[in-house]
């Protein structure tokens, strides 16, 4: 799916997590670069959104990333 149907999608499904997490944010900004691209310099972003498994990150742990959920 591309960005713009996961977040339409992501604020229908629990919009007070979106809210909490602060993940809104930076989807809408991701959002607004690709607009950004295209307006200055006419080129276009093809972002898809794939479901992928959980990695361990450098500052936290994978029972970390569970816990939020």
């Amino acid at each position: 799916m591309k960005l713009k149907e996961f977040i339409e999608g992501a604020i229908k499904e629990s919009p007070i997590k979106i809210l909490q997490t602060g993940i809104l944010g930076k989807l809408i900004e991701l959002e607004s670069i690709e607009n950004y691209l295209n307006a200055m310099y006419g080129i276009e972003l093809d972002i898809e959104v794939k479901p992928v498994a959980q990695r361990e990150g450098r500052f936290y742990g994978k029972g970390v990333l569970d816990s939020i959920k």
